[in-house]
Parts: structure tokens; C-alpha cells; sequence
């Protein structure tokens, strides 16, 4: 039998070396059969112990639909999960849309992937999605207030029957080539979290501009990001922020984990492309002891992507610098604390300091002034 990890044997045989040795010489026969036996019972000793899933990659079905399923392959059965149920868009595979969200096996999350019986989604089928995702809550260790749903074109268009109708709790819903177009939200979605990604050139970009406005009140917060010259496709530079603004919604914090901004992380390289394109930049400085300091925590999952700081930011070269790495250049700039941002202009000049308590309405309006200020002609 085994428990916790370790094979338990019957005290009598086992209790130390000398009763081991004394039955092992007086009755070989009976130590030989209970060997066997014990052999012939491990399987289902292993069967008993493993997930009800196979570990990595696997084609499951339920409720009528078949559905992908990627589990970490370090899955402990006494650690809790997020899972992320992905809508593929019209016409595409369930194992394509879920390559894109592998690197979340890597932050402890499990992805469902379910396919629609036709070539779109239809109401019958996210009835069966529901079911689904109640099958693996009760099979496997995944946390209540850790679900969330994405969805690309037609299956963005079909998240809000998902996520807005039925009993389970999602924690987030992000609409890729979509957005929100309007409907009941029920009262409950107000602890939910949404956010839409599209390109700038996707005809669904309007959609998703429209999301915060169309779902402010009604959920705790709503973002939006645009990928630059992209159409109707997946908006793949934006997945790091999309997989970091799931972890912030989730309350996990580690100084310097950020993917707000597509920051330069090393100093030389930052001062080297501020040298060949002059623009206005601004330096977040953070240090890894501070986990538990709130206004830290603030900062990034607060301030860096609160959307009037990214409106205003858009246009800055965004550094994020190690003061372990970066230490001498921090104090060259009479900094004392972190978390610290510096707002510099286009000729590098400090513009503004900020320490330690940042305000996000005072930070967004420096870099506003910072932006509208030209350049002065060399």
C-alpha cells in the first residue's frame, strides 16, 4: 500500500533488519508469496495515486464534446490549480488555439480546450463546456476562485454565454478579435475581471475598444490592449501581458515579474537604444526582497497597468532594471527606495522622481506632459 509518497509494509515482517532476516531464513516460501502479491497490487497502488488524467498533452471527451487537456507534468495532487478554458475561433482545431497558452503549464495552470461540433460554436455546445468544466473541478485539484476563459473571434463572441450564464465561478474572461457586444452580466460578475486583445487593423478592433466602456460597473475591472498593425489573427505579442495580467488578477506579486510594457531589462542595451533613437523613457526600478512590501505590490499590479499610465507610456522607451544589477545608477539618480520610477525626457533629462507610495493619476499626467513636450530641433 502506499501513502504519501512511501510504500507501508506489515510491522510484523518489516519492524526492523533482524525480524526481516529471522522470517526471510525461516519461511523463504511465505516471504516469497507475499512478494508476489505485493507486486501483483502496485499497479493499482500507482492507479490509485495518479491524477484521473494523463500528465502533459491528451484528447479527452465529455458532455458530447471532445476536448484537449494539458496538464503540468510536475502536477502534485495536493496543490491547487488555475484552469484556462479556451473557445478556438470559427473553423479552427481545439489543439491549435491551445498551443498558444502552453507557457501557462509553467505558472501552475491547467488548460481545457474543448472543440464545438461544427465548424462554429453554438449555445447546445457551451452548455456542454460548462459541464465540462464542472467534471474537472470535482476530478482534479483546481481552485474555485482560479477559472478563467478565453476565447478568439466566434469563440469570443460566445464567451459571455460561458461566462455570464451558469453556476461556475470565473474569476476572468478575455476576448481575442472580439469584445463584449452587450447583454445581461449578472451581479456576480462584479468580483470577474475582463480584458480584449485584437490588432489595429482587425475589423473587431472597435468591439474591443468598446469593452471597458460597454462592461464598466458590471465587472472589477476591464481592459483593453491593441497589437500595432495586426488583422483578424491571434495577437501574439500580446500573450505576455495577457499571461501576466492573469496572474495580477489572480493576486500573485514577485517584484519585477512584469509584462505590462515590452521592457528593456538591462541597462547598457537601454542607455544604447536611447542613444540611437532619442525619445522620452522612464525607468522602473524594483528589488526582489520586496514581496511583501504594499507598495511594491501597488505599483506593478496597480499602477503599471492601470490604463492611463499604458495611454500616456505608449509612446516611451519602458526600462525595468534590478537594483542588485543596476545599484549605482539608481543612487546616481538620488534614489533611496524602491519600488521608484523616473520619468525622463527625450534628452534625457529627469523629468520627475517617484518612490516607495506612487500615485497612478500623478504618474500618468508627467508622462502626458512629457509626450506633448517637442523635442528641441538638434
Amino acid at each position: 500500500m502506499k501513502y504519501g509518497g512511501r510504500f507501508l509494509f506489515p510491522e510484523s515482517v518489516f519492524s526492523n533488519r533482524s525480524n526481516f532476516s529471522k522470517v526471510w531464513r525461516n519461511e523463504p516460501a511465505s516471504v516469497s508469496l507475499f512478494l508476489l502479491a505485493l507486486l501483483l497490487l502496485l499497479p493499482t497502488a500507482l492507479a490509485e495515486d495518479a491524477p484521473p488524467f494523463p500528465l502533459g498533452e491528451s484528447s479527452q471527451e465529455y458532455a458530447g464534446l471532445r476536448f484537449h487537456l494539458e496538464i503540468p507534468d510536475d502536477f502534485k495532487a495536493d496543490k491547487k490549480y488555475s484552469l484556462l478554458v479556451a473557445l478556438h475561433g470559427m473553423g479552427a482545431s481545439e489543439t491549435s488555439y491551445a498551443s498558444w497558452f502552453v507557457p501557462l503549464l509553467y505558472r501552475d495552470f491547467i488548460i481545457c480546450a474543448p472543440k464545438s461540433k461544427g465548424a462554429g460554436w453554438s449555445k447546445p455546445d457551451i452548455a456542454a463546456v460548462r459541464r465540462i468544466v464542472a467534471h474537472l473541478t470535482e476530478k482534479l485539484p483546481i481552485a474555485k476562485d482560479r477559472i478563467h476563459a478565453a476565447g478568439f473571434s466566434n469563440g469570443g463572441a460566445h464567451l459571455p454565454f460561458l461566462v455570464f450564464e451558469g453556476d461556475v465561478p470565473f474569476a476572468t474572461v478575455c476576448f481575442m478579435g472580439s469584445g463584449f457586444g452587450g447583454g445581461k452580466v449578472p451581479a456576480s460578475a462584479k468580483k470577474m475581471a475582463a480584458l480584449a486583445l485584437a490588432g489595429t487593423l482587425d475589423p473587431m478592433a472597435t468591439a474591443a475598444k468598446r469593452t471597458p466602456k460597454m462592461l464598466k460597473g458590471k465587472v472589477r475591472r476591464a481592459d483593453v490592449r491593441l497589437q500595432e498593425d495586426l488583422a483578424h489573427e491571434i495577437p501574439e505579442e500580446l500573450m505576455p501581458f495577457y499571461f501576466h495580467w492573469l496572474t495580477v488578477m489572480e493576486g500573485r506579486f514577485f517584484p519585477g515579474e512584469d509584462d505590462s510594457f515590452p521592457w528593456t531589462d538591462d541597462l547598457e542595451i537601454a542607455l544604447e537604444e536611447l542613444k540611437e533613437e532619442p525619445r522620452p523613457s522612464f525607468f522602473y526600478f524594483f528589488n526582489d526582497q520586496d514581496t511583501e512590501k504594499a507598495a511594491a505590490r501597488h505599483v506593478q499590479n496597480e499602477v503599471l497597468l492601470d490604463p492611463l499610465v499604458y495611454e500616456q507610456a505608449k509612446t516611451f522607451h519602458p526600462v525595468k532594471l534590478d537594483i542588485d544589477l543596476a545599484g549605482d545608477y539608481f543612487h546616481s539618480l538620488d534614489l533611496t527606495r524602491t519600488p521608484a520610477i523616473v520619468v525622463f525626457d527625450a534628452e534625457r533629462k529627469v523629468v520627475k522622481r517617484f518612490e516607495g507610495d506612487i500615485d497612478a493619476t500623478d504618474l500618468a499626467a508627467t508622462l502626458r506632459a512629457v509626450a506633448r513636450k517637442r523635442p528641441r530641433s538638434r
